[in-house]
């Protein structure tokens, strides 16, 4: 069974090639379902894949973010200077990629991504003809349902095992887009989730709003460490840890805690079940639970009380407080904390979350490098934190710690240098680019004007009437830009984005 971690930077590559991973996912530039974190650029991939490749582990790149029409350019070069790198697979979940790279780079293998939605044995079947040799299948299945799609399969099975759920079916969601302008879809999830909701009647709270009130849509992180051995025995092909914009102290617990099972033997099962645990309780990542594996609406999914903060939870701020012009926060913590590592504070009026780099300890006047569990001291809050607007209840996280952050100023693989393809590669790479952009985008108007006029020329069921075309989008580029068919009505998703635009948008269309 193949163990496959997340690689969001070269810290975490290293992590978790060092813990014994067998694969790792790495983000394609501005492409992936995770580009609000630092993205590896096309040379340093390229460096990632070949180190790999010298310590016999395989590299995915995850390309699984839904494309424009805009992004077509974007995603053939990508694809031209991905080729001669040799990947060992891309994830994908948009099918036009599918499409694409079967036509144009059949040599690059692909993999579902779990955004597919694949929760059937048809789906499987689809995504095997389109040709995608492994299939991510939804978090959403129960182990009943996965054995079911095991024992059918015609292609790999990879299932999520530990990290993240999203409260809508597969990470298919418009939360993020909806309140923030930024979609989830295509990389730029702000996490609205995670903050505090209540329940409200107009303008006003409800009554016994309070009752209803907290973190209602934070779902925990999923563990499946007890099902492993399960899943090897049904045949699963590749388990899966989500968390490409985790810290490198996470990344390294969680895969060491899945290969110390992974490697027991079945007479040593349940003593490396409780080691790997002791692991996951130090890797500073949210709570737990076994997510939809034993039952499909399971309960420990959500506590409602808990913000669904990554990392060590050390208590709540009793006070700010000023000394020699700087503002620290006073609190009984609950676990010893030192310079140097990353804390975050949660500000639980907004949701609004702070990290930064503790740079000051003080305890009964004194300044001190490590605080004691369970003392009351005070620590240095950063220049950015404003008393003013940032108001009611905090808590306080670690998120990683001294010895992690030490070592990867210290890592040399950090320093890996970029690797460009050879003149004869960029001159491959360059034609082909040229040759994809002749066929692709010389697209006939007059084609795409006819089908328009086809479906217009379309008749209600029972009249004479022709059919409309309508067209729904939040995006005034795409209605200032050029389309291809006129539509008779525009049905517009009101933002402050787009009231900007409105005049111009009324002046467009007249």
């Amino acid at each position: 069974m193949e163990l496959l971690a997340p690689a969001g930077n070269f810290e975490n590559f290293k992590a978790a090639v060092e813990e014994g991973a067998d694969s790792v996912y790495v983000g394609a530039p501005d492409l992936n379902a995770r580009n609000l974190v630092r993205e590896f650029s096309l040379g340093e991939l390229s460096a990632i894949i070949q180190s790999a490749h010298e310590k016999g582990v395989k590299v995915f790149v995850a390309l699984n973010s839904l494309i424009r029409e805009a992004d077509l350019p974007l995603l053939l070069k990508t694809l031209a200077f991905l080729e001669p790198m040799s990947p060992d697979a891309l994830i994908v979940q948009d099918v036009g990629v599918i499409r694409l790279v079967n036509r144009y780079f059949p040599t690059i293998k692909m993999h579902g991504s779990t955004l597919m939605t694949v929760h059937n044995r048809d789906g499987i079947q689809l995504l095997y003809e389109l040709g995608c040799s492994r299939v991510v299948v939804a978090r959403e299945l129960t182990m009943k349902e996965i054995s079911s799609l095991v024992r059918q399969k015609n292609t790999e099975i990879e299932v999520f095992i530990h990290g993240a759920m999203c409260f809508s079916y597969s990470g298919l969601c418009l939360f993020s887009s909806f309140l923030g302008g930024k979609s989830g879809l295509r990389g730029k999830c702000v996490q609205p989730c995670r903050r505090k909701f209540s329940v409200t009647k107009g303008k006003h709270k409800a009554r016994n709003s309070t009752a209803g009130s907290g973190y209602l849509f934070s779902m925990n992180d999923l563990s499946g460490l007890e099902l492993v051995p399960e899943l090897m025995d049904l045949g699963v092909d590749s388990l899966k840890i989500e968390g490409r914009l985790r810290s490198e102290t996470y990344v390294r617990n969680i895969v060491k805690a899945y290969r110390i099972v992974i490697d027991a033997g079945e007479n040593n099962r349940d003593e490396a079940i409780g080691e790997a645990s002791l692991l996951i309780n130090e890797a500073m990542g949210r709570r737990t639970s076994s997510g939809y594996f034993n039952v499909p609406r399971p309960t420990d999914a959500i506590v409602r009380n808990q913000s669904g903060n990554i990392g060590s939870y050390l208590g709540r701020v009793e006070s700010i407080v000023r000394i020699s012009d700087r503002l620290y926060a006073s609190a009984t913590i609950k676990k010893s904390c030192q310079l140097g590592e990353r804390i975050r504070l949660h500000i639980e009026r907004t949701g609004e979350r702070l990290a930064f780099t503790l740079a000051g300890i003080i305890d009964d006047k004194n300044s001190i490098k490590k605080a004691r569990a369970h003392k009351k001291v005070s620590l240095l809050l950063p220049a950015a934190f404003k008393q003013s607007e940032h108001k009611g209840p905090i808590e306080l996280y670690r998120v990683d710690t001294k010895a992690s952050r030490k070592n990867n100023n210290e890592n040399s693989l950090s320093k890996l240098k970029p690797i460009k393809l050879s003149k004869r590669q960029e001159g491959l790479v360059s034609s082909k680019i040229a040759q994809l952009n002749k066929e692709i985008f010389t697209r006939s108007p007059v084609k795409k004007q006819k089908t328009t006029e086809q479906i217009r020329t379309r008749h209600r069921a029972g009249t004479k009437k022709k059919l409309e075309l309508w067209l729904r989008t939040d995006s005034a580029e795409l209605i200032l830009g050029t389309l291809p068919f006129n539509a008779d009505r525009y049905i517009f998703n009101i933002n402050k984005k787009m009231l900007s635009h409105v005049g111009q948008i009324k002046n467009h269309l007249g």
